[in-house]
């Protein structure tokens, strides 16, 4: 078993992790087979060297997608790793989802999506 220790800079913590560490969750289920320690901006990565070239890899990936995008959910994370977007800059100009539908306790069904400039843009439907 080897390990590394990854630095997160960049970027703020709270951000990185998410609120209750649920997108620290879901990096651990996306590598199930390595086991990672956060302790404030260091991530350690426990497993074979493989794995956690990948990790550091996708990590780096993910700082690279905040800084052009300036968030991180748990959805951008699923996508990093499980389908390989290597950087943002393959995304090109893309509609980046900041959420699923969802639904206001009133029935409107709404997503939120960022544009090029990062602006947050919600697209709802109209009344019935």
């Amino acid at each position: 078993m080897a390990e590394k220790n990854i630095y997160i800079e960049g970027i703020d913590l709270l951000d990185f992790y998410g609120t209750a560490n649920v997108n620290l969750e879901k990096l651990g289920a996306m590598m199930p087979k390595l086991k990672i320690i956060a302790r404030g901006s260091t991530l350690k990565a426990i497993g074979t060297d493989d794995d956690i070239k990948h990790f550091e890899s996708r990590v780096n990936a993910l700082l690279d997608y905040y800084a052009k995008y300036g968030h991180i959910s748990p959805d951008v994370i699923e996508q990093i790793f499980s389908k390989g977007i290597a950087s943002p800059a393959s995304l090109g100009d893309a509609i980046v989802y900041a959420n699923h539908i969802f639904t206001y306790p009133w029935g409107q069904k709404c997503i939120r999506i960022y544009d090029p400039d990062k602006h947050l843009i919600e697209i709802g439907e109209i009344g019935r």
